[in-house]
């Protein structure tokens, strides 16, 4: 499996982990990281300071021991929890999408790589039989032809030769 689809799996389990530890952290988290003295107070978003939550201690009037979150803070998280998955299928299609195209960028390289190869194995093998076919001059017939007449034309001039010294 390759990296990049290895990153994409895991990209939907971190976002999933991340939005379930802030939601921990959002209800359990003040009552870890409690102050000494008192009650805690209200911790807001720094963007909305309608979104808040309060901590709640043991023996302060409320049902359980947790937090109390504010009706925007609850909505937003609501809201985020329920589109979640949505989200996650709209950047899964859209990171596929985008694997796709690297993968047909590849296989076009890949096809491109192959042509140039062929096309130089073709070449290669075309200078390799040229290499091997024998020039006119090389051929037997031609060869036996000339080292005939040579031999003749030695011959003839040594004889007129010897002619010409009696």
């Amino acid at each position: 499996m390759s990296d990049k689809r290895r990153k994409l799996r895991n990209y939907g389990a971190t976002q999933r982990l991340s939005l379930g530890f802030w939601l921990v952290l959002v209800l359990v988290g003040p009552d870890a990281v409690q102050a000494q003295e008192g009650a805690p107070e209200p911790v807001c978003d720094p963007t909305s300071p309608t979104r808040c939550s309060a901590p709640l201690v043991t023996g302060q009037p409320a049902p359980f021991n947790g937090q109390l979150l504010s009706p925007d803070l609850a909505i937003d998280l609501g809201q985020r929890a329920e589109l979640f998955d949505l989200r996650l299928g709209l950047e899964l299609k859209w990171a596929t999408g985008l694997l796709q195209v690297d993968l047909s960028l590849e296989k076009q390289l890949r096809e491109n790589d192959r042509k140039a190869f062929e096309a130089q194995i073709n070449l290669l093998t075309t200078r390799l039989e040229e290499a091997h076919q024998k020039r006119w001059f090389e051929h037997p017939l031609f060869v036996a032809t000339v080292a005939v007449v040579l031999t003749g034309l030695v011959f003839y001039i040594s004889v007129e030769a010897l002619k010409a010294l009696k």
